[in-house]
């Protein structure tokens, strides 16, 4: 009986020690991967890492042409000189801070940049707020009536991001404990981007810059299962 019940525990235990041994190899693995850079970037104040963030996107999001396929210095040119009008230039402005505040939302959360969050979260918290009620005026004019009209997916994404807003806010004010926090916020925050930019087929119809907050967003995600 003795020996059965060994083999027994033996069968049932073992792959879960096999797993976990995997998982601190994959830990480490991953650690030695974003450790040397993100060290040297989280030596940086949180105004600079905002304003780095925000230039990225200015050059590579707002500078890139979808239609050509390429960079264009004429579409920074355009966008700073109102060439193509001030709805264009706002409507460009709107995308630009709700990425933005997307990646330093994203970047508050990975522990390297716990001296820099509370600052991050706030700059994050005051762009997407700000977005979010520029992208309402600009898709709506605040008219229940039109939002209502709209497609499923797009009252989804709009949903999603109300809640996201909700739980930045009471994150930052202390009512969410910190990991659960981190997590609802950064899930909240990239799925209500990708429902909101997502074709009919389910393709993202986004510049390729765009696509910078989902790998933020899984390091914050990973940094916190790691660090608890």
């Amino acid at each position: 009986r003795r020996v059965h019940g060994g083999l027994i525990m033996k069968i049932l235990f073992d792959p879960i020690l096999s797993l976990q041994t995997k998982g601190s190899q994959f830990q480490k693995q991953f650690s030695d991967l974003v450790s040397p850079p993100l060290e040297k970037i989280s030596k940086l104040n949180s105004n600079s890492i905002t304003s780095i963030v925000t230039l990225s996107y200015l050059l590579f999001y707002t500078g890139y042409d979808k239609k050509q396929k390429k960079l264009l210095i004429s579409n920074l040119r355009d966008f700073f000189l109102f060439n193509r009008g001030v709805k264009w230039t706002l409507t460009e402005t709107n995308k630009l801070i709700s990425l933005v505040g997307l990646t330093t939302m994203s970047i508050a959360f990975i522990p390297s940049f716990n001296k820099q969050s509370r600052s991050l979260l706030w700059t994050s918290m005051l762009m997407l707020w700000t977005h979010s009620v520029y992208s309402v005026y600009e898709f709506y004019g605040y008219s229940l009536r039109k939002f209502m009209a709209d497609r499923f997916m797009k009252k989804l994404s709009i949903a999603i991001g109300v809640a996201g807003q909700l739980v930045i806010t009471s994150g930052y004010w202390g009512y969410i404990p910190k990991p659960i926090f981190a997590y609802a916020a950064t899930i909240l925050g990239v799925t209500h981007f990708w429902t909101q930019e997502v074709d009919k087929n389910f393709v993202l119809q986004v510049r390729p810059f765009a696509y910078l907050p989902f790998p933020i967003a899984l390091l914050a995600i990973f940094g916190n299962i790691f660090n608890s």
